[in-house]
């Protein structure tokens, strides 16, 4: 099974966790809860064959726990 390996950094000033997939590209989610499925949506724009079956392996920065995160609509 393949594995793709995230860097999330929350970005504070603008309240949203930046996504650098490694070897693949950067996107962006809104909140913690929603990184692998927009790392998965990211992975199919691209026509990965395993955009919804691989592992995604990923390193917080900071922990998400520690973060209060705010909706921006």
């Amino acid at each position: 099974m393949s594995e793709y390996k995230v860097t999330a950094t929350h970005l504070v000033d603008v309240g949203l966790w930046e996504l650098e997939i490694l070897g693949v590209g950067t996107t962006q989610a809104e909140g913690a809860a929603e990184v692998e499925l927009m790392v998965r949506d990211y992975l199919d724009c691209f026509d990965m064959a395993d955009a919804y079956t691989a592992g995604i392996a990923i390193t917080w920065h900071p922990d998400p726990a520690t973060v209060t995160e705010n909706k921006h609509h």
